[in-house]
């Protein structure tokens, strides 16, 4: 069933629209909550809600919300709208409100891999494990070699098809905003102040994992850091160029 939303024009700063380019393990998750809790309810309802209803669309006060739906995100009718899907594969209308939020690539790495393996270890039907199961092997390096590159780079695939760190770099700079899950309080408030909405921080970790006692190797972090250099060299030219460390 074809889904198109009403023609509800908001005015954000001179924007039409919000549109969160979600990278996974930043605490994407809590920032979708902030957003979403702006009509009145806790953003964890309104979320729940969204993962229930089709299209993943829902409606709060006067606020309309979707995520995940490329063609409801490209037709552009909402408040505020997030996914996971490149930007490369995307065609954002104009007038739209762009942030993302970065974090250190071995610890994303390490974050994903732990909540995967509580899923497999608590028996947790989550969605992501029909794809990323057999991912796991029998250890951690069989991860990391297991993975497709575009998930291991993924903040760098998100913004380049090619893995091309200029064209991502170039890319990140067309954004309204971009910010560090390291530095999240002083980037949310810097958010707040672009976009002229007031921003509440909720739990930073919606989803933080509940498996943090599986321990990596030196050994593994070592190989790992080599492996996802590409995006360490994006994110060391971000930082200089945004004033972080």
């Amino acid at each position: 069933m074809k889904i198109v939303l009403p023609i509800f024009c908001y005015d954000i700063s001179g924007y039409k629209r919000i549109y969160h380019i979600h990278n996974e393990k930043t605490a994407g998750t809590s920032i979708n909550y902030i957003f979403l809790s702006l009509g009145g309810e806790k953003g964890e309802i309104v979320y729940g809600r969204m993962l229930k209803t089709p299209g993943w669309v829902t409606v709060s006060n006067d606020k309309i919300y979707t995520g995940w739906n490329k063609e409801l995100i490209e037709q552009g009718h909402y408040y505020y709208g997030f996914s996971h899907i490149p930007t490369h594969m995307l065609q954002l209308p104009s007038k739209t409100f762009t942030f993302t939020c970065f974090r250190d690539p071995i610890n994303r790495f390490i974050s994903n891999y732990k909540e995967q393996m509580s899923y497999k270890i608590n028996n947790i039907k989550h969605p992501s494990m029909k794809i990323r199961s057999n991912r796991l092997g029998h250890s951690f390096f069989d991860y990391m070699l297991n993975v497709p590159r575009e998930f291991l780079l993924g903040q760098l695939y998100m913004f380049s098809k090619t893995f091309d760190i200029n064209e991502a770099y170039d890319r990140i700079q067309n954004c309204s905003h971009y910010f560090f899950t390291e530095q999240f309080s002083t980037g949310l408030k810097q958010l707040s102040s672009k976009s002229g909405i007031s921003l509440e921080v909720e739990a930073i970790h919606a989803r933080k994992s509940s498996n943090n006692e599986i321990e990596i190797s030196d050994k593994d972090k070592y190989i790992l850091r080599d492996l996802l250099n590409p995006e360490y060299i994006l994110l060391d030219k971000l930082k200089k160029n945004y004033g972080a460390l």
